[in-house]
């Protein structure tokens, strides 16, 4: 089981989840004044993205154990892992899940799937990191296998039971988009 107090030990760990794949453990921060969640449950700050958006821990219990929300610096939110190890794994298997979110035709599993190999491709001409980057996390975490990465993140984020609310009252919005691979000229 991966343990937030291992991944923190381990400064190539911590380069590795930042870099390629934008989970920051040194972006968790500590000022969470902004942060208001509802229901209003604990939660905990796992990691930061560039962007601005967080990783958050929320419920009652050990934080690696918790389902992981991400909030995007954009306004969105949704549960996108059952715990800190499943986050992981979705990191390192489906490197480009934000993406495939982004082309889900409003959380249509079937658009997450046409969108996955096209996003693959890209990330593969793009990331060039990430062969190495996978291969040193593998061996450096008990990481474990997503039998189907897309289909889990379609589940965690329909399964949502908890969002931020900013101070002016605004919900934050879904995970999903309204987009589709379809739509994308260039592919």
């Amino acid at each position: 089981m991966i343990r937030l107090a291992s991944l923190r030990a381990n400064r190539q760990v911590i380069d590795d989840l930042a870099w390629p794949y934008d989970f920051d453990l040194d972006r968790a921060g500590t000022d969470t004044a902004w942060i208001t969640l509802r229901p209003s449950v604990n939660f905990h700050v796992l990691a930061g993205d560039g962007t601005g958006g967080v990783f958050l821990a929320y419920g009652e219990g050990s934080p690696d154990d918790l389902p992981v929300l991400h909030a995007t610096s954009e306004g969105l939110a949704g549960k996108i892992a059952n715990n800190l190890a499943e986050a992981v794994a979705l990191h390192i298997q489906l490197p480009y899940w934000r993406d495939v979110l982004k082309f889900s035709g409003n959380g249509d599993l079937g658009a997450m799937r046409r969108a996955a190999p096209v996003l693959a491709v890209d990330y593969d001409e793009d990331m060039q990191e990430i062969p190495d980057a996978k291969a040193r996390l593998l061996k450096a975490l008990a990481v474990p296998l997503l039998d189907d990465p897309v289909a889990y993140l379609h589940q965690c984020v329909l399964e949502t039971d908890c969002t931020l609310v900013a101070s002016d009252g605004y919900v934050w919005g879904s995970l999903f988009n309204s987009f589709t691979i379809d739509r994308r000229r260039s592919w």
